[in-house]
């Protein structure tokens, strides 16, 4: 596309997007309070059931005159669309925030603190690694209707049958050692000893599912101001770990390239990296015996990933506390946790919604729930996330092709750190744990 045509196109958008915002607003001679929306897609269940959500929400304010408008846009395009809007000054009233943008969004100025508006009953029932999450230099800008889970599954009949147990709670996780020797037993039996999703083509997918290598290991991602990253990424701790983990593909327990999204519907895999999402699709392959054990350790504590999808209140939010009530309802155990993780199998974000969800007493679930209460780390709320995600990454994937470890993360720090070095807002001391 010519530069002109996208110049032009660009500033289309930013149009449509401010009229639509104003369209949404009542009009001034009527009582009602239009509080604006904006949501990722999601899948289909998903978003009948935010739907559902905000329409009941309506009904139960109605006497309040208080009326919330939700627009969801396609998940790719969500980050572009708030940029936009952001730059024409018609950000809606609420915002879903996905993790990582947490900390950009905030250094940018596009949500505001939300800390008046948390009672310290509602903080203290969240999932403490969701209040990480949504915590930027000090101040709590997002809270969540829940959270993911990282976790490895295996075919029963495979590991078994070769005399292995793996552990189910998070205390007797595996040390590294021990994982690669469960893979080496199972090799002669599998396809894929390993599946790591190695073909996921985002680059939040390899800071997700492997930065747990690197925390058990005692690493970081970037330093605690948030923009130190060359001695950090590239640290030995970091090298020792990433490491290991290339130990994966040089042993050939697992496949850089891997393309199956679901290795145990064909058979291939003994054992499978991977989230919470794919729970339903594992109950729901025929003759399938899976387990779900905890990640394992590189070093001497364990530690598992987590992360998703939250509520913030924009920078361009007239009424925050009108627009914190339908935050409120979204983080309401029964009117907003219950049916969003019903239709999305995620994991609920608050303590007191686990009551109304019973099979998170008992495996695989309860491992879900045990790792988010105690060992989940965030991924780093910096300003330069997304580039230090995107160095990472690519480091990733060089290392699991057999580039050198310690030259690929040096390389990702130098890289990150060139952006970091252009931030003229540097952040004070951070209480955040990256």
């Amino acid at each position: 596309m010519p530069v002109r045509a996208r110049i032009f196109l660009v500033g289309f958008v930013a149009v449509v997007i401010w009229a639509t915002a104003q369209c949404r607003r009542a009009p001034e001679d009527t009582d009602t309070q239009v509080i604006t929306v904006w949501a990722h897609h999601g899948r289909e269940a998903e978003n009948l059931a935010m739907r559902r959500i905000i329409d009941a929400f309506n009904e139960a304010h109605r006497a309040l005159g208080l009326r919330a408008e939700i627009t969801f846009f396609p998940d790719r395009q969500y980050a572009d669309k708030v940029s936009i809007a952001s730059a024409s000054g018609s950000l809606p009233d609420v915002l879903e925030v996905d993790g990582p943008y947490v900390g950009p969004w905030a250094a940018e100025g596009l949500l505001q603190p939300i800390d008046d508006f948390v009672r310290s009953e509602l903080r203290d029932d969240m999932l403490p690694s969701l209040i990480q999450q949504g915590t930027f230099r000090g101040s709590l800008y997002t809270l969540g209707a829940f959270d993911s889970a990282l976790v490895v599954y295996y075919n029963r009949d495979i590991v078994e049958k070769n005399g292995l147990m793996p552990p189910g709670r998070l205390d007797d996780a595996w040390t590294w050692d021990q994982f690669l020797d469960a893979l080496e037993h199972v090799k002669p039996h599998a396809a894929v000893p390993l599946s790591l999703h190695m073909d996921d083509q985002s680059d939040e997918w390899f800071t997700y599912a492997f930065s747990p290598l690197i925390w058990s290991n005692g690493g970081r991602l970037i330093g605690a101001d948030g923009l130190t990253v060359v001695g950090v990424l590239d640290s030995p701790e970091n090298t020792a770990a990433i490491r290991r983990w290339q130990d994966l593909f040089q042993r050939k327990l697992a496949e850089p390239t891997s393309t199956n999204p679901n290795p145990f519907a064909a058979g291939l895999a003994a054992f499978d990296w991977t989230g919470h999402w794919m729970l339903p699709s594992f109950e729901h392959t025929e003759g399938l015996r899976f387990g779900v054990m905890p990640l394992p350790r590189t070093g001497s504590v364990a530690a598992c990933a987590s992360g998703s999808w939250c509520w913030g209140l924009s920078r361009d939010c007239d009424d925050p506390a009108a627009s914190w009530l339908v935050i409120e309802w979204l983080l309401d155990p029964e009117q907003g946790i219950q049916p969003i993780v019903r239709a999305n199998g995620a994991v609920p974000g608050r303590r007191s919604a686990f009551a109304l969800f019973p099979e998170y007493e008992h495996m695989p679930r309860r491992l879900f729930r045990e790792q988010l209460e105690s060992a989940a780390h965030p991924r780093p709320r910096t300003a330069i996330y997304l580039s230090l995600t995107s160095a990472f990454a690519r480091a990733l994937r060089d290392i699991a092709l057999g580039a050198d470890v310690q030259t690929a993360l040096r390389q990702a720090a130098e890289s990150a750190q060139r952006v970091a070095n252009r931030q003229h807002d540097k952040p004070g001391p951070s209480d955040n744990r990256p």
